[in-house]
């Protein structure tokens, strides 16, 4: 056995060393077990390895993810070696730019954010904060993260590190912020955390993406009340408006808008920057006009860097991953590379113009607004040659013209006239914008509306605008016509130009919007007699009547409205009768959701201007329902039927039905025989009479026979005895004073008319068919005039007492009972000569006794209505 001597055990100790060997791999599968190897220098190495492989593309990133990379680049987020947590960080960062690995980490990895927002500890590298901030602005992206970074204190963190002097660890911990800023709670957490007060630090920045990524993080911050509140505390609004005058920040104009925009909702801070100067400066920028020396932009405080050992390890090559903050402004580059313009840039100015209009929401944003002279401004960039700009300029003053101080600024400073110049425009946003403005402008001021209405083409601009296909245009076209109406004139140089025809589109349109502006539009135009005509010429009715069934309580109101206020005439009411007016109104009053006074009144109108229909659907005429001078009786109504025109009973040949009685003492240059809205039209006949050409049509159940006018030489017979019969009536008033005294010599001289008294009992024996069966042969025709029957039973009597009582002065009633019984009834106040109150009601005897009254629940007045 060999001895052992001097340095035998130190050799023997070598030999037990593993010599130290250099591994190279070109696998991620192999960087990644080496990521369980204890050997700190080869953990360092391997997250190094996947770090370069995972930048390079998405493909690789998703292969390091199915082969489970993050579990052990997690493991050693934990280790107490800084530069292994370092590199690990990055290559772990690096990967959640892939949203599935964003996804894995919040499904499977609760602990990933709470890991990330460990490292932001000051005790850590810069880079190691940089890659944590990148991580936390990647997770941030999936908004379902943004609550567990909230709730792990990480606002606060991120405001500490962004305060470091390194742009990197700014930008991306800036950037984490903006997306946080989603979060409501978040945004409430932002002024405990003095983090206003450090983002407006961050505006000093000399890189772009920093101060845009602050300008981000405030815009979202200003949503929330009490930030704008804390803004307006540190006085920051000017800052944002120096910025706008800064021609070389023009990339951050926009930005600082936004923020303005926010901030104004208050009208607080409005009044703040009119105090100090800002809102004058604001608005001189965006007109580009000289403004006030800018201020100073407040310096930045609290920078205090920390000391950037570690920095190294890869934190170029981070910069190129996440599009480093470290390009200043100059420096060559393609998207900065554009010299900033002398003039404020289009989307500053559209953008200032919405600043506005959001500003003028508010009454007292209006008032301050007005003060500085902004409609001047709006005007002027109602001239711009881009649309966009004259678009936001035109909603703004839409805003700006509900108030009335606002409306005579445009209107001095000549906006009235750009902004019909505008309406004629085919671009679609520009046509709802303008019209917008113009309907607000000329609310309740008419002599604006007048200016419009004068100016180049300015009423057939706004009226073309019913025609356009966008609901807005239309409805804002109409708002103006509706607020043109209150000036008599005006309203006539309207209809004049073709309202009436105009108004048939949007009556026609599918929108609810138009559809109650339509609505709106005839309530106030479709007045007059002749606007009436024309509209029930056109159609209208046919259009406004479905509107009633509308589902919009809105329109169904508007529409019931404008129906009540058309149906004042007997044309206009028995056309609506015709189209099925009358079933959708009793439709509507039959429900409690839906009945309202205008459809009540609606309802009464059309019955109280066709008493016609009236009496032959309810089968009573009140007192106040005069029977007019043309007026017919066909009997009751059946369910289901419908009422047919005059004409169609005239041109209907002899039958063995029930004459139709018809009254009929207009002048003869008056008779019209058409009660359908095809309003028939008179033409000249060789025999120097007229005729009536009609275009009848059936609809709804009415009946389509052929018309009257194609009889030659047929019209509306003429009833000279009835006019002699008033006479004779107002010629009895005249003998007597006493109301019975005349209801009885009336009732007398109706009952001579009609054949005279008849017995009781005798009334079957009384004769009266066959000599109104002679009358129909002898004038070949079904319908009878009044004034030609010599023998007349109930509903004979009672019809003819109706008619002279009403032009004598006699105030009754006229009831239909059943088997061809009819009867007046009578309020009278006197009582075997003295005066009674209440009045009591009376049924007048026209057959047996005539004259005689009978109190209406009487035993006499009931066998009376059924002798």
């Amino acid at each position: 056995m060999p001895k052992k001597g001097k340095g035998d055990d130190k050799k023997a100790a070598a030999e037990d060393v593993f010599d130290p060997v250099s591994v190279e791999t070109k696998s991620a599968m192999t960087a990644i077990l080496l990521l369980d190897s204890p050997e700190p220098e080869v953990q360092s190495k391997a997250c190094e390895g996947i770090y370069k492989f995972a930048y390079k593309c998405e493909e690789n990133r998703r292969v390091l993810l199915e082969n489970g990379a993050i579990e052990g680049l997690m493991k050693l987020l934990m280790v107490e070696d800084k530069a292994i947590k370092r590199n690990a960080l990055m290559a772990l960062a690096t990967m959640t730019h892939s949203p599935d690995v964003r996804r894995h980490l919040r499904t499977n990895r609760d602990d990933a954010v709470s890991a990330f927002l460990k490292l932001l500890n000051p005790e850590e590298f810069v880079t190691t904060h940089e890659f944590a901030a990148l991580a936390l602005s990647n997770m941030a992206k999936e908004f379902a993260s943004i609550p567990a970074i909230v709730e792990n204190k990480g606002l606060e963190l991120l405001l500490e590190v962004m305060q470091e002097d390194d742009p990197d660890v700014q930008k991306n911990a800036v950037e984490c912020i903006a997306l946080l800023m989603q979060d409501f709670e978040a945004k409430g957490s932002m002024k405990d955390s003095s983090g206003l007060e450090t983002l407006l630090q961050l505006l000093e920045s000399e890189y772009a993406i920093i101060q845009q990524l602050a300008l981000q993080s405030l815009i979202r911050a200003s949503q929330e009340a009490s930030n704008r509140g804390l803004l307006r505390e540190l006085n920051a609004l000017r800052v944002f408006v120096n910025i706008l005058g800064k021609p070389e920040l023009h990339d951050l104009h926009v930005l600082a808008l936004h923020v303005i925009s926010n901030c104004a909702d208050e009208p607080e801070n409005l009044q703040q920057l009119k105090e100090n100067g800002g809102l004058p400066r604001l608005v001189a920028f965006i007109a580009d006009r000289p403004a006030p020396p800018e201020e100073a932009l407040p310096d930045a405080a609290g920078k205090g860097g920390k000391d950037a050992k570690g920095k190294g390890g890869g934190g170029a090559a981070a910069a190129k991953a996440k599009g480093s903050a470290k390009k200043k402004k100059g420096e060559d580059d393609s998207k900065d590379a554009d010299v900033a313009p002398p003039q404020t840039q289009p989307d500053v100015k559209m953008h200032a113009a919405r600043a506005i209009a959001r500003a003028a929401k508010s009454n007292d944003g209006k008032r301050i607004l007005h003060d500085c002279n902004a409609e001047a401004l709006l005007v002027q960039l109602l001239t711009h040659e881009e649309d966009r700009v004259r678009v936001a300029a035109a909603q703004a003053i839409a805003v700006m013209g509900e108030n009335f101080l606002c409306q005579e600024a445009v209107l001095a400073a000549g906006g009235l006239e750009q902004l019909v110049k505008i309406l004629r425009l085919d671009n679609r946003q520009l046509k709802e914008s303008s019209s917008l403005a113009i309907a607000n402008l000329t609310t309740a001021n008419l002599p604006i509306c007048t200016v419009v209405a004068n100016a180049n083409h300015g009423l057939e601009n706004v009226l073309g605008c019913l025609r356009h296909d966008s609901e807005y245009a239309v409805s804002n076209g109409l708002a103006t016509l509706i607020n043109m109406s209150a000036d008599e004139s005006l309203r006539q140089r309207v209809l004049d130009i073709g309202f009436v025809s105009a108004l048939l589109t949007p009556l026609d349109s599918r929108s609810a919007m138009a559809q109650l502006k339509a609505a709106q539009a005839v309530s106030a135009y479709i007045r007059q007699p002749a606007p009436r005509r024309e509209f029930r010429e056109a159609g209208g009715l046919d259009l406004l009547a479905p509107l009633l069934r509308s589902s919009t309580d809105e329109v169904r109101r508007a529409a019931a409205i404008a129906v009540s206020l058309l149906l004042v005439d007997r044309e206009t009411s028995v056309e609506f009768y015709r189209i099925g007016g009358l079933e959708i109104l009793q439709e509507l009053n039959s429900s409690e959701t839906k009945r309202s006074p205008y459809t009540q009144a609606a309802e009464a109108g059309l019955l109280g201007n066709n008493i016609s229909l009236k009496y032959a659907l309810s089968g009573k005429l009140a007192v106040t329902d005069r029977v007019p001078d043309l007026f017919y009786d066909v009997g009751q109504v059946r369910p289901g039927e419908k009422l047919a025109p005059l004409e169609s009973y005239c041109a209907q040949p002899v039958n063995t039905r029930r004459a139709v009685l018809l009254i009929n003492v207009q002048p003869a240059e008056e008779i019209k025989t058409s009660e359908n809205q095809q309003q028939d039209r008179e033409v000249g006949t060789p025999n120097g009479r007229s005729r009536i050409k009609s275009k009848s049509k059936s609809s709804n159940g009415s009946l389509g026979q052929p018309d009257a006018p194609d009889k030659p030489g047929f019209r509306l017979p003429e009833d000279q005895n009835l006019r002699s019969y008033i006479d004779t009536a107002q010629s009895l008033m005249r003998e007597c004073s006493n109301p019975r005294e005349q209801i009885l010599l009336l009732a007398k001289f109706v009952s001579d008319r009609m054949g005279g008294p008849i017995e009781h009992g005798q009334l079957m024996k009384f004769s009266y068919e066959l000599p109104i069966s002679q009358l129909k042969y002898s004038l070949q025709s079904n319908v009878i005039p009044m004034g030609l029957i010599n023998a007349g039973i109930h509903y004979h009597r009672a019809l003819l007492f109706k008619f002279l009582a009403d032009r004598a002065g006699i105030d009754c009633t006229l009831v239909r009972g059943q088997l061809n019984r009819a009867w007046n009834e009578v309020w009278l106040t006197e009582c075997d000569g003295a005066r009674k109150y209440p009045p009591s009601e009376y049924v007048i005897d026209l057959i047996n006794q005539p004259g005689k009254l009978y109190r209406r629940d009487s035993i006499e007045a009931a066998n009376y209505k059924k002798c």
